[in-house]
């Protein structure tokens, strides 16, 4: 009776329906996600190279450790078929639907599964399709995957899980499928999370991930996986955990701009960098990260991981 009675109110036109308007700054920050991407500097010593988009070099990461490993497998929902973002594409064909393979529309089965598989020896990589639906895992991820080692007194451990998971926003993904959930996760004792922000840093992280004593997650902005090219080494190769890239030293003008992520000072800071050619400081829209290069110049720092080690950078680098 009561719902009825809104609806009539509604339709009658006597209940006004606000909504929120769209500031002109909230428009500008959305037209900012379009952003140039600029290229990590060629690795030294990295040996033979080719250029490759950030899905491409996942998925050239994903190859070496299931060529590297006879225990690794790959699952999730449309892995099979290369995945939503491609980053699995052509993986069954070459080793297999017993090493590569679909599995229900179930979050927290899919963690169980990887949690079980790394428990027995298997390396377990699994990808959640967003990372806006890693939600109903998070007390597998929270619960079992991170606390396994002190629970069974070293006995067992689940240092051979991976989850992958794409995140953030592209600009029209709606409330599911743009968050960026790695803060839940990065305060969780025995996991470790990490986020590239492009292809070199997307696979070396990758098969670092897979060597890691711990369970890990991988955020990946989904923005990049397209946009983001840099010339990646072919071969095997790892990127450190739990260490930060100094682009530079923090200025002690940006110190106080710093804390104003918004408005006139960040804009401000992008136009006075154009000329002295030193690139962007701590200043990330709010709801980015500065963990990447979001929005197109460089960041003074960039954390890879999201652990104290990421804290200790920050405190270095001023």
């Amino acid at each position: 009776m009561v719902l009825s009675r809104l609806y009539s109110r509604i339709r009658s036109g006597r209940v006004e329906l606000l909504c929120p308007l769209i500031s002109s700054q909230t428009k500008n920050d959305i037209r900012e996600l379009h952003f140039t991407y600029r290229p990590d500097p060629k690795t030294e010593n990295a040996g033979k190279t080719e250029k490759l988009n950030m899905f491409q070099a996942i998925n050239s990461g994903l190859g070496i450790a299931l060529e590297r490993d006879p225990s690794a497998v790959i699952f999730g929902e449309d892995v099979a078929f290369g995945g939503v973002f491609r980053c699995s594409m052509g993986l069954r064909e070459r080793f297999g639907a017993d090493r590569v393979f679909n599995t229900p529309i179930s979050e927290q089965g899919i963690a169980g599964f990887g949690i079980g598989l790394a428990n027995a020896g298997a390396t377990a990589i699994a990808e959640i399709q967003f990372a806006d639906y890693i939600f109903p895992a998070f007390d597998q991820l929270v619960n079992e995957a991170a606390k396994v080692r002190y629970r069974s007194g070293g006995m067992f451990d689940c240092g051979k899980l991976t989850i992958r998971a794409p995140c953030a926003a592209v600009g029209h993904g709606g409330l599911y499928h743009s968050q960026s959930p790695e803060a839940y996760f990065a305060h969780t004792p025995g996991l470790k999370v990490v986020v590239p922000r492009g292809p070199i840093q997307a696979k070396g992280l990758l098969l670092g991930c897979l060597e890691e004593p711990d369970p890990c997650i991988i955020f990946e902005p989904k923005a990049l996986y397209r946009l983001a090219v840099d010339e990646v080494p072919i071969g095997h190769y790892k990127t450190a955990i739990g260490r930060a890239d100094v682009l530079r030293k923090v200025r002690e003008e940006d110190r106080s701009i710093g804390r104003h992520p918004r408005g006139s000072s960040h804009r401000g800071i992008r136009r006075r960098d154009r000329g002295d050619g030193a690139g962007g400081v701590l200043p990330v829209p709010r709801g980015s990260r500065s963990t990447s290069h979001r929005m197109g110049y460089p960041v003074p720092l960039r954390l890879r991981t999201l652990l104290r080690a990421g804290q200790v950078a920050v405190s270095r680098s001023y």
